[in-house]
This record gives structure tokens, C-alpha cells and sequence, in this order.
């Protein structure tokens, strides 16, 4: 059989239900190889395998089951000639199963010029047909349906044309969607509120009035109940959602505050059976969406509840150990060339080895996501010693910055056990001794004179390996040697207070940001952005200032990078 008999026998029956235009396509499949290339079955092939839905790189409403990496298109745009539109066109009237009858006028619709406007009104009634006759296998393809009947209604701009899609809408709904089909009654709801303006009030009100009935049923349901009869957050947060917007969009604050109060009273009875890293991520959601629609006093009472749901968060991590080994001779070699040579070739690779290539280092992360794409998909959570949420990165996809500075910050921390085995020989070799520091420093103009006596017993404390002094001394002295980065090549370190009474010194991050750092290398300007400002990164300076770090904060290798970058900075030199 050819593509038009088997078309006829199987699927053009108007009396036929219950499949969809990829069954079609299956059956398609059974015509001989050799017989593909005919140009009926060819233009039939092509009709029922482009997909609905717009998201496509054609911009139109139909487009390719396939997408490849190089963009090549399943099948090609090009297939789509005039002959084929005007084979299309003719099996309008050859079918009289809507199914059918709706794919080929939705396909001159979509790419034959100048359309002829019967056409539209043919495909919106072979859609109401559909519904009307309950067709669709899937409840999800007549949403789909619907909303494209609803589109071109409104385009054809025909009162009683736009009336008859409005009217089968609400009685789809009620055919198909159970409390629990959040994605059906959620789109449907969604129809009226984005062509609002179509809608009467009373129209309106019905669709309202339906959901809130939706959200009071799930709300009573048993948080022990089984299958679709159980309390579940998740789907009153849909209901929500959409009468929050409603509410929102009718500036009506006393319902909008009222579904979130339920929202919330959900998530509170539901949280009692959660993890503890589970009720802090729907805290975190609340709270967003409290502050997001600004009812802020509900927001710091959820805030808190966020704070206090961190204390169990660290018992329910594991931490993951992968052991390796280095080569000791392979080691030693490496060290021993490091610190070897006169003691300006010492400090010249000492400095440049150990600031990271952010170029370099982009790449691997690029190249790990790749050969891993499970870990490209995942965002990242981190928590500070409390359990405290502090940062979330994105996929890369969407937060290459982010994952970014956190596979820095790990290189930094894999990269410890060298820097330290380095400092210790030059320590032995005598290269880095506190009086050759001090007059490497002395050099620098960014040290001014008053501050070498705290440099001096920074670095002191450093060679006692007492860090807690060593750190409280020269971070601070860091931070101002980069703003004098900026003042002496004439720029201003101030900016305007918010309350405009005044100027107050600009951030170590913003002071980062500044052209001064950055003429001297953006790696460099990045390292110091990752071990001292950068929340995603070590962000020494602000756990320090803001009292935030632990006692277990102060240690070799945080002391030894801090020591690493005030030799980087001490390298400067006016021009």
C-alpha cells in the first residue's frame, strides 16, 4: 500500500479516535524502502513527522523531530517545496478525520504565503472537532491543540470564531483534568490568563472559581494518603502559582496573601516527613517567592525558619575521599626545580606558577563537562560550616562563571600540597627567610611606611604557624594595598553612600573590578577575586572581616595562599 491508502484505511475514519500523528509515522514506516522516494509518500511522510509545538530554529509553529549538534534539521526545511504545499492543500478536503484534517491545514497555515483565510477557519474547527469528539490519545495534545486554536482565533480577529474556542476550553478540562493533572488544568488556566484581554469577567471569575475548588480539594487531602489521594505540596504550589499571578495582576493583594499562606501552611505540614536539605530548599523557594511579591515580614519569618532548618544539614552529608598518589621522585624533581636559581628567579616562579589561567582553566572545565555530562546538568548547593545555604551554581550551560570560580577554588585547594612542599624547601634553602620578605616588600609602593610593622609581625606569626595572628594581620593589609592599586594610578576608591550624606570606600570586590587591577592581568585580578571576595570561591576576606570564619578557617593552607598573594602584590612596582 501507498502513504494515501494507508492513511485511509487505518486513520481516516470519522469515527476513529485515540491516536496521534506519530502513530501515523509508524505505520508510514512499512512502505518498502524503494517506494519512499515516490513523491505521495514522500509528501505524506514529511506532513505527519514535523512536530507541533514552535520551538524550532524555523520559527514557525511546525518544525524538525531532530536538531543535530551542527544544526542540520530532521527533515530539512527544504523538503517544503510548492508542490508539496499544494499536495498538502488538496488532502484538506480529501480527509474527513479531524486529526487529519487539522495537520494538513495547520501546515499551509504555517508555510504557505498568502494563506487563504477559509484555511484558518477550516484547521480552528477541525480543532473543535477534536475536542469536541474527544480524538486526542494524549490529554496533553489537546492542550496543545487548543492553544493554537486560541492563537489563530484571536489573529482571525472573528468574535464568533474566538466565542466557539473559548467555550470548548472549560469543557475540556472538565472531560480530562483531575486534581492531580497539575500540567493539564495549569495549561488551561494559563490560556485564559495570557489572552486575559479575550476573556469577560465573568469568564474569568468561572476559570478562578475552578481552581480555587482544585486547590481546596488538594489541601484536604491526607499527607498519609496513597497515590493520588496523598497531600502533595508540589501540586498546590501549581494551583498557586497561577492565582498568584492572577491575584498579582488584578492587584488583589488580600487573595494573593492568602493563597500563599496556604502555600506556605502546605510546605509546613508537608516538611515534618522531609530532610533536613529538603526543607531548607523549600524555604529557600518560599521565602523567594514571599519577597518576590512583596510581602516582606512573611519573608524574615521564613528566613529564619531557613536559618534553622541548617542545623541538621551537615550530619546528612557524606564526605567523598579519592586518594592518589605522587610520584616522590617525580615530586622532588619538581620541587627542587621550583626553588632553584638566584632568589629573584625563586620569587619570579614561585609567583607565576601558582596564579591560575582562567583561560586554561575554562577549558578543562569545559572538557570535564563533556567527557561527564551528567556533572554539566547539576547544579551546585553550597553551605557554609553551619549548614547555611551561601551560594547555588547553575549548570554550566547557564553559570559557566559560577562553576567556573568553584573549579578554580578546588584547583587552588588541589594545588595546596605543592605550594606548601615549595614554601617549606625555600624556607630550608634560606630563599624565604623574614628578612628577605621584608625587603622584597619594602620595595613595594602599595605597602606605605606605617603599615610595614604590621606586615612584619604578620609575617612573623606566619613562620610560628600561628595563623590566627598571621591572617588578622595581612588580609586587611592585602585589601589596602589593592586600593592603592587603584588610587595611584588615578582612580577614585569612592564611591556615594546610598543614603547620599557622603562618599565611603569602595568594596575589595569592587576595587577588583576596577581597570587599575585589571590593566596588571585579569588572571591575577580573578586569583585575588577567588581567594578573597568571591562567595562562590575561598571569600577569605569577607569570612574573616564579618567575624563568620571558625577557628578551623585559620590554617596552613589558607595561610599559605594568603602568603602566596601578598608576594604577588609585593612584586609590583611603579612605572
Amino acid at each position: 500500500m501507498n502513504a494515501q491508502e494507508i492513511i485511509k484505511n487505518k486513520f481516516d475514519n470519522i469515527e476513529y479516535k485515540g491516536f496521534d500523528e506519530s502513530d501515523i509515522t509508524t505505520e508510514l514506516c512499512s512502505i518498502p524502502e524503494t517506494e519512499r522516494s515516490i513523491f505521495e509518500n514522500t509528501a505524506e511522510w514529511l506532513a505527519f513527522q514535523l512536530v507541533e509545538g514552535g520551538n524550532n530554529e524555523w520559527g514557525t509553529y511546525y518544525g524538525p523531530f531532530l536538531i543535530k549538534t551542527d544544526n542540520t534539521c530532521i527533515p530539512p526545511k527544504e523538503m517544503i517545496t510548492d508542490e508539496v504545499l499544494k499536495y498538502w492543500e488538496k488532502r484538506i478536503n480529501e480527509v474527513s478525520n479531524p486529526i487529519l484534517k487539522a495537520r494538513y491545514s495547520g501546515l499551509i497555515i504555517d508555510f504557505k504565503r498568502n494563506c487563504n483565510g477559509n484555511i484558518r477557519t477550516i484547521h480552528i474547527q477541525s480543532i473543535i472537532d477534536i475536542i469536541e469528539g474527544n480524538f486526542p490519545k494524549y490529554s496533553i495534545n489537546g492542550i496543545n491543540k487548543l492553544q493554537r486554536a486560541m492563537k489563530l482565533a484571536i489573529l482571525s480577529k472573528k468574535t464568533e470564531i474566538i466565542a466557539n474556542v473559548k467555550k470548548i476550553i472549560p469543557e475540556y478540562e472538565y472531560k480530562v483534568a483531575k486534581d492531580y493533572d497539575a500540567g493539564i488544568w495549569g495549561r488551561i488556566f494559563l490560556l485564559m490568563l495570557d489572552n486575559i484581554e479575550e476573556f469577560t469577567q465573568e469568564e474569568k471569575d468561572e476559570y478562578v472559581s475552578r481552581l480555587e475548588q482544585r486547590l481546596n480539594n488538594l489541601t484536604n487531602k491526607n499527607i498519609d494518603g496513597k497515590g493520588n489521594e496523598r497531600f502533595d505540596p508540589f501540586v498546590i504550589e501549581e494551583a498557586v502559582e497561577l492565582l498568584a499571578q492572577y491575584y498579582n495582576k488584578n492587584s488583589d493583594r488580600d487573595n494573593l496573601q492568602r493563597v500563599l499562606i496556604i502555600l506556605y501552611d502546605s510546605y509546613k505540614k508537608a516538611t515534618s516527613q522531609f530532610s533536613a536539605m529538603q526543607k531548607q530548599m523549600h524555604w529557600e523557594k518560599l521565602y523567594r517567592i514571599f519577597d518576590n511579591y512583596q510581602f516582606k515580614d512573611k519573608a524574615k519569618e521564613i528566613l529564619a525558619e531557613l536559618q534553622n532548618s541548617s542545623n541538621n544539614i551537615l550530619g546528612e552529608m557524606s564526605k567523598i575521599e579519592v586518594p592518589f598518589e605522587i610520584p616522590q621522585d617525580k615530586f622532588k624533581e619538581y620541587i627542587d626545580e621550583m626553588t632553584s636559581g638566584t632568589k629573584e628567579e625563586v620569587l619570579g616562579k614561585f609567583i607565576i606558577q601558582y596564579i591560575p589561567n582562567k583561560e586554561d582553566l575554562e577549558k578543562q572545565l569545559l572538557n570535564i563537562s563533556k567527557n561527564a555530562p551528567l556533572f554539566a546538568l547539576c547544579p551546585t548547593q553550597l553551605y557554609d560550616y553551619k549548614g547555611r545555604p551561601i551560594s547555588k551554581i547553575g549548570n554550566i550551560e547557564y553559570d559557566l562563571d559560577g562553576n567556573l570560580a568553584l573549579h578554580i577554588s578546588k584547583t587552588l585547594n588541589f594545588s595546596a600540597v605543592f605550594l606548601h612542599a615549595i614554601i617549606q624547601e625555600n624556607i630550608n634553602k634560606k630563599n624565604f627567610s623574614k628578612e628577605n620578605i621584608m625587603h622584597f616588600l619594602q620595595d613595594c609602593p602599595l605597602f606605605e611606611n606605617d603599615r610595614q610593622e604590621i606586615i612584619s609581625r604578620g609575617i612573623d606569626a606566619y613562620f610560628n604557624n600561628d595563623y590566627l595572628t598571621m591572617l588578622h594581620l595581612l588580609i586587611p593589609q592585602i585589601e589596602n594595598a589593592v586600593r592603592n592599586i587603584v588610587e595611584l594610578s588615578g582612580h577614585s576608591s569612592l564611591k556615594r553612600q546610598k543614603n547620599n550624606n557622603g562618599f565611603q570606600l569602595k568594596t575589595f570586590e569592587e576595587l577588583l573590578g576596577d581597570d587599575a587591577v585589571l590593566s596588571i592581568g585579569k588572571d591575577f585580578a580573578y586569583y585575588l577575586r577567588i581567594v578573597f571576595t568571591n562567595q562562590r570561591g575561598w571569600n577569605l576576606r569577607n569570612l574573616l572581616c564579618h567575624g563568620i570564619a571558625p577557628m578551623a578557617f585559620f590554617n596552613q593552607m589558607t595561610a599559605d595562599r594568603v602568603f602566596h598573594t601578598l608576594i604577588c602584590i609585593g612584586s609590583l612596582r611603579l612605572q
